[in-house]
């Protein structure tokens, strides 16, 4: 089904359901669309578009709930800061049916693209220092995020800008779209499934490998 401004959705969370409303849309992507949520201002959900396999996707939504990965705290100060948009819910239908995942929002107001950081213009644009200090702050904080998780065994294998954002005053990394990693579950991991080529790390385009699997 399409999924549109003010319809109703349930919530699942730590065996509670809850009845909520879809706020604006946000954006829309090739496996689901992100809005608001009426009842939650600090969260979003994601609803995944059909066909999507909602028995495979329902399964490793719930193996991220199970274990969601530790990454380095904030300094004090910081600590509305966030840095994975990791699910913290499921999404369902009134049959208790899989439609997708909650998961916190990054303030969007506080935050820029990584990609404003490509080009000076664009970081002049939104008031931000383009020097080497701030490239290379803005670098070891997305390392040390990408390295917290990849010691957990959730792998990030799609490094697409548009999957960051980061704080115009602590530098801070907030990284989405989580469920795009590949995601090591109880009995099985979740390969991912849908990366953008060009952002692919070097090993995968080394005589044709594909991440599928991504052990």
């Amino acid at each position: 089904m399409s999924h549109r401004q003010g319809q109703t959705v349930w919530e699942l969370r730590t065996g509670r359901k809850r009845r909520m409303q879809l706020g604006s849309l946000i954006r829309s992507g090739s496996t689901g669309s992100v809005f608001h949520i009426t009842e939650l201002p600090d969260e979003v959900v994601k609803l995944y578009h059909a066909p999507t396999d909602m028995s495979v996707y329902g399964r490793k939504i719930r193996a991220m709930l199970a274990l969601p990965p530790q990454v380095p705290a904030p300094a004090p100060g910081f600590e509305s800061v966030v840095q994975l948009a990791w699910p913290v819910a499921e999404a369902i239908d009134r049959d208790d049916r899989f439609l997708g995942f909650i998961m916190p929002e990054p303030d969007t107001k506080a935050t820029l693209g990584l990609e404003y950081m490509f080009q000076e213009s664009q970081t002049k644009s939104a008031g931000v220092s383009a020097g080497l200090g701030v490239r290379v702050t803005l670098a070891a904080n997305l390392s040390a995020l990408i390295g917290a998780l990849h010691r957990q065994h959730p792998y990030v294998v799609d490094m697409k800008p548009s999957n960051f954002r980061f704080y115009r005053d602590s530098l801070y990394i907030s990284m989405l779209g989580c469920d795009g990693c590949s995601i090591q579950g109880a009995s099985e991991r979740f390969p991912a499934n849908q990366p953008v080529t060009d952002f692919l790390a070097p090993e995968f385009h080394k005589e044709g490998k594909v991440p599928e699997g991504q052990e």
